[in-house]
C-alpha cells in the first residue's frame, strides 16, 4: 500500500490527508519515537536512496513528467470550497470558477509548455544577447530553464504554481525580444548605409 494506493507522483501529502494513508505521518510523528523533521528521516531518505538508487531516478522521473506534462492543480478547490472561505463564495470570484475549469485541463496550464517556449525566447535572444533588452531576456529565460529542471531533483508536488516564474519570465522575456528585435532593425540599416557610402565604387564616383 505505501508505495502502491497511496503512492502520488503529483504531491506526497496524500501520505498524511488521503484515506488510507495518514498511518504513515501518524508512524513518523509518533509522540514516543518521532522521526519527521529529525535526522533519522535524513539518514533514512539517504539509505534508502543507496540501496535503491534506480527506484529514486525512477520516482523523479515521474514526479517530473506529472509537473510537466499532465494536468495539475491550478488553483486551491478545497480553499473556496471551504464554507469559511474568504472569497470562495464572492460573486467577483465564482463567474471564474467555470472558466477555470474549462482552461486547467488544456495545454496552457502545463508546466512543459512554457518550458519550451522559455528556451525558444532564449534562443531568439541569443543574437542580440549584447543590447540589454537582449540580455534581460537570455537572462530570464535562462533562469526559468533552470529553475524549472531543479524541480527534477527537489520538487515534491506537482501544482502549477510552481511553475509561475517560468510564466512569467517567459512572457518578460519574448517582450525583451521583440524589443531587441526592432532595435537591431534600424542599426543593421545604418550599418548597411555606411558600408555602401565606404564601398570602392562610391568613393571613386564622389573623386569624378
Amino acid at each position: 500500500m505505501l508505495i502502491g494506493k497511496c503512492y502520488d507522483p503529483a504531491r506526497w501529502d496524500s501520505y498524511w490527508h488521503v484515506e488510507p494513508c495518514p498511518f504513515v505521518m501518524r508512524r513518523l510523528e509518533l509522540p514516543d519515537d518521532v522521526i519527521f523533521g529529525t535526522p533519522r528521516l535524513i539518514e533514512a531518505w539517504w539509505h534508502a536512496l543507496s540501496a535503491h538508487p534506480v527506484a529514486y531516478l525512477s520516482h523523479r522521473a515521474t514526479f517530473m513528467w506529472q509537473f510537466l506534462g499532465r494536468s495539475n492543480l491550478v488553483l486551491p478547490v478545497w480553499d473556496w470550497l471551504d464554507p469559511a472561505s474568504a472569497y470562495g463564495h464572492s460573486p467577483y470570484f465564482t463567474p471564474l470558477v467555470p472558466l477555470h475549469d474549462q482552461l486547467q485541463p488544456t495545454l496552457l496550464f502545463r508546466p512543459g509548455l512554457w518550458l519550451v517556449l522559455a528556451v525558444v525566447v532564449g534562443a531568439c535572444a541569443w543574437r542580440a544577447r549584447s543590447t540589454p533588452a537582449g540580455a534581460f531576456a537570455l537572462g530570464v529565460t535562462a533562469s526559468a530553464i533552470v529553475y524549472v529542471m531543479a524541480f527534477f531533483a527537489l520538487g515534491v508536488a506537482a501544482d502549477f504554481r510552481y511553475a509561475y516564474w517560468c510564466v512569467l519570465a517567459t512572457i518578460a522575456g519574448a517582450v525583451a525580444a521583440v524589443l531587441a528585435r526592432c532595435e537591431s532593425i534600424p542599426n543593421r540599416a545604418s550599418a548597411d548605409q555606411r558600408s555602401l557610402g565606404s564601398s570602392p565604387g562610391s568613393a571613386s564616383t564622389s573623386r569624378m
